[in-house]
């Protein structure tokens, strides 16, 4: 029993993962955060990026020639739009980035009580023990050579290769120059995007090993759980067994008028009246399935109600018929075969027939 609470072998249960998740407490990557925001950045970048360099330049071009030594507050008032229209849309998609990636590494999760001051957060201990070395520790300082060799193999990778074309740039035109080095800078922010992605993916299956050890439970807070939720198991019988047994004495209505009981022999069980010169047909005043069954063919004995054992015609009855309601007429001659049979066997007055 000690080793069943002190061992977490168990696999979260959905409570306890319902609970970790009201404590902030999911599964989520900063590097996949950086990674989403970049390449959000780098989209917004692609779409308008063509725009906003052609109006920083003509800006740029503006103020070096000097077109506005006279006034210079226009120049200012020049470059709010040119600015706005190059900037806006890389925070719009750096903020909608983050939301995104935020939203669903916590599946929508916001809780005050998750902002809400508490004094454990400002004990001293939490912190150094956050500081001092640990498993977690070494495997954070592995990640993060990870990615600084995967980054700097990237940028050296694409740089390198620029090189030889960058030691030309001095001998062609300006704007063939810029283009070339925005070639080369899209070629290396894209090959970035890639290596932050491999990054965080590799970030995101950590933190998802990290968070599915700690959400690990005991066999004994399984049981304790399982107790919490539904109840003591040796409780849940006792009082299903109360239940079946309250079933066993409830009695239809009916039944105490019955002629017949026609069985299958334990799912189905349907109850017909039928009193000759008085009815003009048989009718069924009850009828039950499983449980309820069994517990009609029991009161059935204590009232002395013949029990006859006709597994299609029960089935059918069940079926077709309505309690309260004369039988169906496809099954008169079958039903007729059934109360003749009980007519002939003799003995007392038959219920049904005292009223």
């Amino acid at each position: 029993m000690s080793e069943d609470k002190d061992q977490n072998t168990e696999a979260a249960t959905p409570k306890r993962q319902d609970d970790l998740r009201k404590e902030g407490k999911v599964v989520k990557s900063a590097d996949a955060f950086t990674a989403v925001v970049l390449a959000s950045v780098a989209g917004a970048v692609a779409l308008t990026g063509t725009d906003a360099a052609l109006g920083v330049a003509q800006l740029a071009q503006r103020s070096l020639r000097l077109v506005d030594r006279q006034h210079p507050l226009s120049l200012v008032g020049a470059m709010v739009p040119v600015l706005s229209h190059a900037l806006l849309p890389l925070m719009a998609a750096s903020v909608i980035g983050s939301i995104v990636i935020g939203v669903a590494q916590t599946r929508g999760l916001f809780s005050i009580e998750l902002i809400a001051p508490k004094p454990e957060r400002l004990d001293p201990t939490t912190n150094i023990k956050n500081v001092l070395p640990s498993k977690d520790s070494a495997i954070e300082i592995g990640k993060s050579f990870f990615k600084m060799a995967a980054i700097g193999f990237v940028v050296w990778q694409v740089v390198s290769a620029a090189i030889p074309r960058f030691a030309l740039l001095s001998t062609v035109a300006p704007l063939t120059g810029a283009k070339e080095v925005a070639l080369v800078a899209g070629k290396l922010i894209f090959r970035a995007i890639i290596a932050f992605i491999a990054v965080a993916v590799v970030d995101w299956y950590f933190a998802w090993k990290k968070f599915d050890s700690e959400a690990k439970m005991s066999k004994h807070d399984v049981r304790e759980e399982s107790k919490q939720d539904d109840g003591d198991p040796r409780v849940k019988g006792r009082i299903r067994q109360r239940m079946r047994e309250a079933a066993k004495r409830r009695s239809e209505p009916g039944l105490a008028q019955a002629t017949v009981l026609v069985v299958n022999p334990t799912h189905f069980a349907v109850a017909l009246k039928y009193v000759p010169g008085k009815d003009a047909a048989p009718m069924l005043v009850a009828k039950a399935l499983d449980d309820r069954a069994l517990a009609m063919r029991t009161e059935a004995r204590k009232l002395r109600v013949p029990i006859i054992e006709n597994r299609p015609l029960a089935r059918a009855l069940h079926a077709t018929g309505t309690v309260g309601k004369p039988i169906p007429l496809d099954l008169y001659r079958a039903v007729a075969l059934v109360i003749a049979d009980v007519l002939r066997m003799g003995g007392g007055p038959l219920p049904g027939s005292l009223s």
